[in-house]
């Protein structure tokens, strides 16, 4: 599709729109060609009031200008926001705007510019209420696990590893993020979170100010981590040629970390994650009864053999129930298992969803895990199940995957399920640490320094190495 094209769909949309010719009126509007520009998205078509285009009045401008994207390939009309932000659908032939609800983390990344999959919209909504969901939604890197991203360049990467952005547009969005280079390192990196473990000074430059610098680098961005890229310095200015694309404003500065980052430790983030459930749910009643070395007062907690990546002792366990809830033990088991890799732990389900690979409570945990909904309240009381240990796992798993992304969110809505919060807050405190945990939350913790204490040895215990 070319400039013509693209003018030419947003004149017929704007007769449609107004039900009047686009160059009728004083108020009336018109593409202004002069600025028209091949963007990420696909092209940037602006308008703006006739007066202002043909006459020449500056007077009469649309400030600031709008501009309506046309997108490549498919020729789906959206309208631009502005720097960062995803383009919005545009009203339909009745003037009725179906607003899109986008995956976790996307509209706020400040890459959303770049464009996004159909996939990635959960649902439409109108102000008057009306929903309809997505078919073709899945769930995004935010949901399946993928680190949590604290920077543009993390959101960028993750998105590209995950495959909403080919290789062209996250190219473009290179030009828009900075850069953490390591004193005397020769690899960059995304975030804090990634630097090499006692690294306490640093440079944040923007790519621009890094090509004019360093014109024949490469970038190799979190070398040995996923999701991490390697960029050629060919590529760098294949994009920076692109010149609809505005760079990131200059930056260049030295950081130094005030304080060493707390290590996520997955045996003490689970610890504490269970007990911070535990407590919303009931009060703290079985993790009382833990620090004590009293057995708990609820047949089904049977987290802390399979907290410790025991997925052997956990199958002993299931080889004595019946096949749905050894079906639900062993698939709790396996999640804590990956929560140890660095592969995103829920990325395999969605196959072995697929593939029917699991029955009982544990495919309709699935079944909730794929469902375009913004109810995940509502999907989670929905997991059902005569045996109560069965229903108490399958809640808890099914509020991990749906709210993996807001630990906060998945602690609230496990623990209005009696034994679920404390098996959810397991399994988000293993994956995140207690950096990750809602810390307001934690505030109120009572017994946390000994539950902590608690952890920390068994942690010790089980390390191979020092601590």
């Amino acid at each position: 599709m070319d400039a013509e094209e693209a003018v030419g769909l947003v004149e017929a949309w704007m007769r449609t729109r107004t039900g009047k010719r686009v160059t009728g009126g004083p108020r009336q509007v018109c593409v202004d060609r002069r600025y028209v520009l091949r963007g990420a998205e696909g092209w940037a078509v602006p308008y703006d009031r006739i007066r202002a285009v043909v006459d020449g009045d500056p007077s009469a401008s649309i400030v600031p200008k709008p501009s309506i994207i046309v997108r490549v390939p498919g020729g789906e009309l959206r309208l631009s926001t502005g720097r960062g932000g995803p383009s919005l659908p545009v009203p339909d032939a009745k003037g009725v705007t179906w607003n899109e609800h986008l995956e976790p983390g996307l509209a706020n990344s400040g890459v959303a510019f770049l464009g996004f999959p159909r996939e990635a919209i959960i649902a439409w909504g109108t102000d008057k209420g009306e929903l309809r969901p997505n078919p073709e939604w899945k769930p995004g890197p935010a949901r399946l696990g993928y680190p949590p991203a604290e920077t543009k360049l993390d959101h960028l990467l993750a998105f590209h590893d995950f495959g909403w952005l080919d290789r062209e547009r996250f190219l473009l969005g290179l030009l828009n993020v900075e850069l953490l280079i390591p004193a005397g390192s020769a690899s960059v990196y995304s975030s804090p979170r990634w630097l090499p473990q006692g690294t306490t000074r640093w440079l944040c430059i923007d790519t621009g100010t890094f090509m004019q610098e360093f014109p024949e680098a490469s970038l190799s961005i979190n070398p040995g981590g996923r999701p991490g890229a390697f960029v050629t310095a060919e590529e760098l200015r294949w994009a920076s040629s692109r010149t609809a694309i505005r760079p990131q404003a200059a930056v260049r500065r030295v950081e130094e970390a005030t304080e060493l980052p707390e290590p996520v430790r997955p045996i003490t983030g689970a610890f504490v994650g269970f007990a911070l459930g535990d407590a919303l749910e009931s009060g703290g009643a079985a993790t009382e009864a833990l620090l004590r070395g009293e057995p708990s007062p609820r047949p089904c907690d049977i987290w802390p053999g399979v907290i410790t990546g025991a997925v052997d002792a956990a199958r002993r366990f299931a080889a004595d129930a019946d096949r749905p809830t050894a079906d639900a033990v062993v698939l709790l088991a396996g999640l804590f298992a990956r929560l140890y890799t660095d592969r995103p732990f829920l990325h395999d389900l969605l196959a072995e969803r697929d593939a029917g690979v699991h029955s009982g409570v544990v495919a309709q945990v699935l079944d909730v895990f794929a469902r375009p909904s913004l109810d995940d309240a509502a999907l989670v009381a929905s997991i059902k199940d005569p045996d109560p240990q069965s229903q108490t796992m399958g809640r808890a798993l099914a509020a991990v995957v749906r709210c993996t992304h807001d630990p906060e969110k998945l602690l609230m809505t496990a623990a209005a399920h009696p034994g679920s919060g404390a098996l959810a807050g397991a399994l988000i405190g293993a994956r995140v640490g207690v950096p990750g945990l809602p810390q307001d939350l934690l505030s109120g913790l009572e017994s946390r320094t000994r539950i902590e204490a608690t952890a920390n040895q068994l942690y010790r215990a089980l390390s191979p190495g020092p601590s």
